[in-house]
C-alpha cells in the first residue's frame, strides 16, 4: 500500500515502510537455559541433552519443510490468479448498470426568457411576475447576449440599496441594462453536473445560461434545477 505525502502543495507517492522505518531491532534466537553450577543434575544427563539438540533441529527443519511444500500446492499460482481477477472485473463491468452521464441540456429550464437591454425595469418585473421567473437575459437588437437580470436586482434597485439612484427616476424610466454589474457566464450544453455546481459556487450565480458554441441560447440552469437533479429519482448521479 502506498501512502501519500503533501508538501508544499505537491503530492508525493510514498511507499509504507519508508513512513514506518525500522521496527526495533532484529528478532534475535531464542537462548537455551543456562545450567548452574550447582545443578543437582549429574553431568551425563547434560550431555544426553545436548546431543539430542541437533535432531530436534533437524526435525524443525523437515517440518517447515513440508509445511511450504503443503502450502506451495493450497495456493494458486500467480497466472491462475490474475485470470481469475480477470474473469471477475469482466463479470463485474457486464453485470454493473449503465451511468447516465448528466449534462447541462438535461437538467436545464426551458423556455428561457430573454427581453431588451433597453427595457425599462417595469417592463422587465412585468415579465417576470407573468411568467413566474427569476431571472432574464438581455439581448440587443441583433439578438447577442448583454446579461443578465435577477428578481433580487430589481427588488435592490425599487428599494435603494443598489447602486442604481432611483431618486429622481421611476421603474418606467429606469433601463434593465443599468443592472448589469458584471460580466454575462454561460455553459455548454455538453458540460456536467459537477462541472456547473463548481462554478456556480466558485462565482456565486443563481444561474447558468446554457448557449451552444454558435451562441444560440438553448436554456438556464438555476439552483433550483441543480436541486432537483440531485434528488430526483429519474437520475442516477455517481462521482
Amino acid at each position: 500500500m502506498v501512502f501519500a505525502v503533501y508538501e508544499q502543495g505537491m503530492r508525493i507517492q510514498t511507499p509504507r515502510q519508508t513512513l514506518l522505518g525500522q521496527q526495533g531491532v532484529s528478532a534475535l534466537q531464542k537462548s537455551h537455559r543456562t545450567r548452574r553450577a550447582t545443578d543437582t543434575d549429574s553431568d551425563s544427563s547434560h550431555l544426553e541433552r545436548l546431543a539430542e539438540q541437533p535432531f530436534i533441529q533437524f526435525s524443525k527443519m523437515v517440518q517447515q519443510a513440508t509445511d511450504k511444500s503443503s502450502d506451495s500446492e493450497k495456493k494458486p499460482s500467480s497466472d491462475q490468479a490474475q485470470k481469475a481477477l480477470s474473469a471477475y472485473r469482466s463479470t463485474v463491468k457486464a453485470n454493473s448498470p449503465k451511468i447516465t452521464k448528466v449534462t447541462a441540456q438535461l437538467i436545464m429550464s426551458t423556455p428561457v426568457f430573454s427581453i431588451g437591454f433597453d427595457q425599462s425595469l417595469q417592463h422587465g418585473w412585468q415579465l417576470m411576475r407573468q411568467h413566474k421567473i427569476s431571472h432574464l437575459i438581455l439581448v440587443n437588437k441583433r439578438g447577442a447576449l448583454m446579461g443578465m437580470v435577477t428578481d433580487k436586482d430589481i427588488l435592490k434597485a425599487t428599494s435603494g440599496v443598489s447602486h442604481i439612484d432611483l431618486s429622481e427616476h421611476s421603474p418606467d424610466e429606469v433601463m434593465l441594462s443599468n443592472l448589469v454589474s458584471r460580466k454575462l457566464i454561460t455553459v455548454n450544453p455538453e458540460a456536467e453536473l459537477m462541472e456547473l455546481a463548481s462554478v456556480m459556487l466558485e462565482q456565486q450565480l443563481s444561474a447558468l445560461p446554457v448557449v451552444t458554441e454558435q451562441d444560440e441560447l438553448k436554456g438556464i440552469i438555476t439552483r433550483t434545477d441543480l436541486i432537483q437533479a440531485v434528488v430526483s429519482q429519474h437520475l442516477e448521479i455517481w462521482y
